[in-house]
């Protein structure tokens, strides 16, 4: 497809799954969520595409969301950490990324810092979310914010801006 238009263009293809034509309105949506995605990636993949049957994780779901909506998602979310952290100098946004990918548990992550610095700054993201990371829907949440935090770093498509 790319051969299609010219080399300084990019185009972004979702493909949606085979169905009957008494479906074929779900498949659309599906479709049109895949090609915002693959929209999203690096305006250096070419093609970008993206099939829903590759949607199976909650980093793929995310990059099909509108910018405007990760960030105001993001800075609800994590955004009182990425402050903090900018005003005090702190690390809590890393130890929550570590906690969170140590599976939540104390034990991995105090083997990355000392088990009291890890509960201090964990204590410290909880005050200034109002989430808990003992509840699986509030970690759910800052993991999201953590994913959309991490692809807002990725190289934007060409045609996009996006701030925070």
């Amino acid at each position: 497809m790319q051969g299609l238009v010219d080399d300084d263009q990019t185009i972004a293809v979702g493909l949606g799954p085979s169905v009957e034509p008494r479906e074929l309105v779900p498949a659309l949506a599906s479709a049109r969520y895949a090609a915002g995605t693959a929209e999203t990636r690096p305006a250096s993949t070419k093609p970008r595409v993206c099939a829903t049957s590759e949607m199976t994780t909650l980093s793929t779901l995310l990059e099909g969301l509108p910018a405007p909506v990760a960030q105001a998602f993001r800075s609800a979310t994590i955004g009182p950490i990425t402050r903090y952290d900018a005003a005090k100098g702190t690390r809590l946004l890393e130890t929550l990324q570590t906690f969170l990918d140590s599976g939540a548990s104390w034990t991995r992550t105090a083997a990355t810092m000392h088990v009291n610095t890890v509960h201090y700054r964990i204590e410290r993201v909880e005050a200034l979310t109002g989430r808990r990371v003992a509840n699986l829907h509030d970690r759910i949440d800052l993991q999201a914010a953590l994913i959309l935090h991490q692809q807002s770093k990725r190289e934007l498509p060409a045609h996009t801006t996006e701030t925070g």
